[in-house]
């Protein structure tokens, strides 16, 4: 009897759409926050800022349909739109023929270069690695990024504000730790990317410096579309003048420190950041 794999594959495609649909879907509810108009990094600032450097080679090393407009219609547009064609794809619509190409290119050119000492590199035709060069920049396939060395500890940066200098509240995030009382939450398959990014500038907080600037900008301005990104905004009414950034080292409590003091968490304050201009 001849294999078809019909139902590996109905399921894989329905699959593979349901992930689509939970990243695209998550993205709309956050995408003016993040990228928007008064957004923490604006895309068209970021365009502008391509073609000031690249020129006209800017439209074909950052290909995106938001050269023909970066404003908050588009950019929902888009990931609605990509939520219609992830519940499409869950209906039975197949993935083109030419991305599991790539995909097979990448798969194979990522092999060989990860073989010890860079020797797998003259593995690769000349004409595979010509292929992937031009189109790298359709983002059609990206290398997997492995956690190879896991972290042991938890600096978190908590952002607080004052109106007088004197007085300082914090704000708080849905899904970071925050409140040490305050019990962790589940998240997935939701995914909250400035949650995420707050987590990477604990690590490296000048590595993440011009977005946390923006951050801090736009919280002292009081940013609607940012503000809905956070959770508790200790603000209201009127923004505070002054932000500063705090640094807390996090561990789980114990199970006798969550007994005797019913915190999840136990933090110390090892710092603050530079002040944000």
């Amino acid at each position: 009897m001849r294999r078809t794999y019909l139902l590996s594959r109905w399921l894989f495609l329905r699959l593979l759409g349901l992930v689509y649909l939970i990243a695209f879907a998550s993205l709309a509810v956050q995408i003016t926050g993040l990228v928007g108009e008064h957004g923490l990094l604006p895309v068209g600032q970021f365009l502008d800022w391509a073609h000031s450097i690249y020129g006209p080679r800017a439209y074909r090393l950052f290909p995106t349909l938001f050269w023909l407009g970066s404003g908050d219609l588009p950019l929902h547009l888009t990931a609605w739109a990509g939520v219609v064609l992830s519940i499409a794809l869950m209906l039975g619509v197949a993935p083109a023929p030419v991305l599991l190409l790539l995909s097979a290119l990448s798969f194979g050119a990522e092999i060989a270069y990860t073989l010890p000492g860079g020797r797998g590199a003259g593995l690769v035709p000349r004409w595979a690695a010509a292929v992937l060069g031009w189109v790298a920049p359709l983002r059609s396939f990206n290398g997997y990024g492995l956690f190879r060395v896991m972290t042991t500890e938890r600096p978190e940066i908590v952002i607080e504000g004052s109106r007088d200098g004197t007085h300082w509240q914090a704000y708080e995030f849905r899904y970071q730790p925050g409140p040490v009382e305050r019990r962790p939450g589940f998240v997935a398959p939701y995914q909250p990317r400035l949650d995420w990014q707050m987590w990477f500038a604990g690590l490296d907080p000048m590595g993440n410096w011009e977005w946390l600037r923006s951050l801090a900008g736009h919280l002292r301005a009081g940013t609607p579309e940012v503000l809905a990104l956070l959770g508790r905004a200790p603000f209201a009414g009127a923004p505070p003048c002054r932000i500063r950034l705090a640094v807390y080292a996090y561990r789980f409590s114990t199970a006798a420190e969550r007994a005797r003091t019913g915190a999840w968490w136990v933090r110390e304050l090892t710092g603050y950041l530079p002040p944000v201009p």
